[in-house]
């Protein structure tokens, strides 16, 4: 998940079709606004970039690691998170510990702890650091919202909700990813189903605004096994391990590289980044921060 920025802001990014990442295997990517981050082989945590505090939290092995709008949070093997990056709103706070999944998003960031309660912290404002209470197995930090899923498969969503991003439709789900201003997740029986900016009750797409990004909330049809929503754009893994991307494309985010196979992915702001079986890393996108240029 990424919060937008820049959106508008003319700067002239140069549009990457494929780039491996050269020198080491990883364990997972997340892309953020105009950073990422990732784990290798080795259990060890990098990040490349326009990094405004590169400063990296708790040492150690690292299970997890969550890009947001401009900090970042980290989960150890131990349990233990560490935030680093802007500290405003208190997002980045001392470690913790004893903690299952760990998401950050605009000015705030949740995680699941050892007893599947959703805790939040940060920005307020909207309501977005407030969870329900319950057992959840999955979580995600906006741009202002977030939303999880309990232990029966249903989604729970709070915080702002301007484009509809905390009215999820009901059902079972099995994954989900929150972006600036709507989310998506994977169903029960592998489809999808998006929700807020972009979707067909979207008043302003309804009206076909410019600028709407309608699409970012209209999904493929398909069986899918990974999701990620960035600020204006989506990506998913389908069952054959092809990525497909939606929504916002004008830096090239949406167009992954068509022949690889992908068992992961994420989408940030104007890149997204994902992992083949054997760990190379692949990133597409804007790249005038070398946030698409992993080491």
């Amino acid at each position: 998940m990424t919060f937008q920025l820049s959106r508008y802001v003319g700067f002239a990014a140069a549009v990457l079709v494929l780039l491996p990442g050269c020198g080491s295997t990883w364990q997972q990517v997340d892309a953020g606004t105009n950073w990422s981050c990732g784990i290798d082989s080795d259990s060890e945590l990098q990040c490349w970039g326009d990094m405004d505090s590169p400063k990296l939290p708790l040492g150690g092995s690292f299970l997890d690691v969550s890009v947001g709008r401009n900090h970042a949070c980290a989960l150890t093997g131990a349990g233990a998170i560490g935030c680093w990056g802007h500290d405003e709103h208190g997002k980045v706070d001392e470690p913790r510990t004893g903690y299952l999944r760990v998401s950050a998003g605009g000015n705030h960031s949740c995680a699941i702890n050892n007893d599947r309660d959703v805790e939040c912290w940060g920005r307020d404002e909207d309501g977005e650091s407030t969870p329900p209470d319950g057992n959840f197995s999955e979580v995600c930090a906006g741009g202002a919202h977030s939303c999880a899923i309990d232990s029966d498969g249903a989604m729970h969503c709070w915080g702002a909700n301007g484009y509809g991003q905390t009215d999820p439709p009901p059902g079972a789900f099995t994954q989900v990813s929150c972006g600036d201003f709507h989310s998506c997740a994977i169903r029960s029986n592998g489809s999808l189903d998006c929700w807020g900016a972009g979707s067909n009750e979207d008043e302003s797409c309804q009206n076909n605004e410019v600028n709407a990004d309608c699409d970012q909330s209209r999904p493929p049809s398909g069986v899918f096994t990974t999701i990620s929503s960035g600020s204006f754009h989506s990506c998913g893994i389908d069952q054959d391990n092809g990525v497909q991307c939606w929504g916002s494309g004008d830096d090239g985010q949406t167009s992954p590289p068509g022949t690889q196979a992908l068992i992961s992915v994420s989408a940030g702001e104007d890149h997204s980044c994902g992992l083949d079986a054997d760990g190379a890393l692949f990133c597409w996108g804007a790249n005038w921060r070398g946030q698409a240029s992993p080491p």
